[in-house]
C-alpha cells in the first residue's frame, strides 16, 4: 500500500527523477569514464534514490511503477544514467504532421526495387548473407 499523501501524481515521479539523474549526468559530460564509474557503479538506481534523493521505498516503488521502470530498480546508476542520456523520461515528443503512416513511406523511395506489395509471403530464409522471403 502507498501513502497517497505523500507520492500521488506523475509530475512528481518525474520530477525526482530529474533531480536524481541531474548529477550523474553532468558528471558524465565531464568526467573521465574511469572516474565517472568509480563515483556511480557501485549505486542501484534504487539506492542512489533512497540514499541521495532521500526518497523512501514506498516512494520508489511508486514512482517505478508510475514511469514504468520497475523492472530497472536493480540495474546500476551509470549504465541508467547511460539510458538516460539515450531515451530520458522527458515527456517532449515530436509529432509527425500528416500522419505516423508517413515515417515507413519516407523510406519508399530508397526501398522501392525491393518493395513487392500485396505479394503472398510463402517462405523466409537467413543466411550469412541476410534475409530472403520468398
Amino acid at each position: 500500500m502507498f501513502d497517497k499523501e505523500e507520492y500521488s501524481d506523475l509530475k512528481m515521479s518525474t520530477d525526482l527523477m530529474d533531480k536524481a539523474f541531474a548529477q550523474p549526468l553532468a558528471d558524465l559530460q565531464t568526467l573521465q569514464w574511469k572516474d565517472f564509474l568509480t563515483k556511480y557503479d557501485h549505486y542501484t538506481l534504487k539506492q542512489w534514490l533512497i540514499e541521495y534523493q532521500n526518497a523512501t521505498h514506498s516512494k520508489v516503488s511508486m514512482t517505478s511503477l508510475l514511469l514504468n521502470f520497475e523492472s530497472m530498480l536493480d540495474r546500476s546508476l551509470s549504465e541508467m544514467t547511460i539510458n538516460e542520456c539515450d531515451h530520458g523520461l522527458s515527456d517532449d515528443y515530436e509529432q509527425i504532421v500528416g500522419g505516423f503512416d508517413l515515417l515507413p513511406r519516407s523510406y519508399l523511395p530508397f526501398l522501392e526495387k525491393e518493395i513487392i506489395f500485396k505479394a503472398k509471403v510463402t517462405s523466409i530464409s537467413q543466411t550469412e548473407k541476410g534475409v530472403q522471403v520468398g
